[in-house]
């Protein structure tokens, strides 16, 4: 498949996987020619570059970001150059500190911010690494409490959600978003719980603390698309002609 058919097809996943959570409407639908003029649209900034990122907001936190960025592209029809551990440095190094002025603060993240890294290549097992100690590191940022603006609108719209929601960074090979895995007949559903009072809910229904639920890792593939973070329930609902639908729960570690 073309590189740029890869990129067209990730963004209509994109559009679907993350449009409940996401204002996803800044995800235009484009002819393969306007994509391509897209593309090639490159800046002097490395990292958010590409004329293919974009930035979506949170339904109920609106001042959270979520940043998509297609990072390390190469020109069409040419072969790029690998990813190395230096694409989180880089990453790392968008994102605004407390008590230190940047030279480009337009363009910088916000602390909160969350990322979703596509490359073109599969994600390897050193890169998966960097990506798990980029996200504990970036909670560390973290600890001195988040925006004000975040908790007045997590507050506002009941939805109040810990730190390991925000700055929330995963990392997915383009070839995995060829198309919408969620709803694959074969694949079973999973829906990100997220809300308190739904995770309490469950651990009432189903008589379990917390810890007794089985895991679904972070970097599990469909953690990683519906953009689990700790302490998230994943509900999975398995259906088939002789038993009918069941339903497990994960908790996300």
């Amino acid at each position: 498949m073309a590189l740029l058919e890869k990129v067209y097809n990730s963004r209509l996943t994109l559009r679907e996987v993350l449009k409940d959570e996401w204002s996803t409407e800044v995800i235009n639908d484009v002819s393969m020619e306007e994509l391509e003029i897209m593309y090639n649209n490159q800046n002097d900034k490395s990292i958010m570059g590409s004329g293919c990122n974009f930035t979506l907001y949170n339904r109920k936190i609106p001042s959270h970001k979520l940043h998509v960025i297609y990072y390390n592209f190469p020109q069409l029809h040419l072969t790029g150059p690998k990813i190395n551990k230096t694409c989180c440095d880089k990453l790392t190094a968008m994102y605004k500190q407390d008590g230190i002025e940047a030279d480009d603060d337009e363009n910088m993240f916000e602390k909160e911010d969350s990322i979703l890294v596509i490359i073109n290549e599969p994600v390897s097992e050193n890169i998966q690494t960097n990506i798990e100690t980029m996200y504990h590191k970036g909670l560390d940022e973290l600890s001195s409490g988040l925006n004000p603006i975040l908790e007045k609108e997590m507050k506002e719209n009941n939805f109040e959600m810990t730190k390991y929601y925000f700055r929330n960074v995963h990392i997915l090979f383009i070839d995995t978003l060829y198309r919408n895995h969620l709803q694959h007949e074969l694949v079973p559903i999973h829906i990100p719980v997220r809300d308190k009072d739904e995770i309490k809910q469950i651990l009432t229904d189903t008589n379990s603390l917390i810890h007794q639920l089985p895991i679904i890792l972070r970097t599990d593939p469909m953690a990683k698309l519906i953009r689990l973070c700790p302490g998230n329930i994943c509900k999975i609902i398995r259906k088939s002609e002789k038993s009918g639908e069941s339903i497990y729960y994960r908790v996300c570690k």
